[in-house]
């Protein structure tokens, strides 16, 4: 039986690859006793050198996601391992071109920096 397709993913599940994007999502959706590990995973999959799927992911809203991760949790003292994975994610984003970067920080910088001074 062929799998049918809404947009770009499968919605039979054994056929999915993981995206870079679709990793960070999948921390939106993860409950607290594993978020950890999914942060590790999509920290991981950010870290690269490859300028252009930098740019790629940033203009996808993965900058906006992590963005809505960081107002979204509280910043207790048992959330720093997650502010910590979330900050790293951010960083391996903003090697992106420095257009990117700066459009980037147009729209979601002031709330990034409000967040973390809280």
């Amino acid at each position: 039986m062929a799998s049918r397709v809404i947009g770009y993913i499968p919605l039979d599940r054994g056929q999915r690859t993981k995206t870079r994007m679709s990793l960070l999502l999948d921390v939106t959706r993860s409950k607290d006793a594993e978020r950890i590990q999914k942060l590790k995973l999509a920290a991981k999959a950010f870290d690269h050198s490859n300028q252009s799927h930098h740019d790629s992911d940033v203009k996808q809203g993965a900058v906006a996601v992590v963005c809505g991760l960081l107002c979204s949790r509280p910043f207790l003292l048992n959330r720093t391992r997650e502010v910590q994975f979330l900050c790293t994610i951010l960083l391996h984003l903003l090697r992106c071109s420095d257009n990117q970067s700066r459009v980037s920080f147009c729209t979601e910088g002031t709330q990034i920096i409000t967040s973390l001074l809280e």
